[in-house]
């Protein structure tokens, strides 16, 4: 259906961006710039938290937990 749809929509979106915050957050890591690192993580979790789908979260919340900041 064309909700469905949107909603499967809608957390692409989001994923795409967690994970687009999740690389700037790992480049400044291994960039050595601990700061903008954790400002990018901080970013990446607050829109993981947005996602409706609960594997999703969890798929997100894994790959930025291997970030060292």
């Amino acid at each position: 259906t064309l909700s469905s749809s949107s909603a499967a929509s809608d957390v692409y979106k989001r994923q795409a961006l967690a994970y687009a915050y999740e690389a700037l957050a790992r480049g400044e890591s291994v960039s050595g710039n601990p700061v903008e690192a954790k400002a990018w993580l901080a970013k990446a979790h607050e829109v993981v938290e947005t996602i409706s789908d609960d594997e999703t979260q969890k798929m997100l919340r894994d790959d930025l937990a291997t970030i060292a900041v």
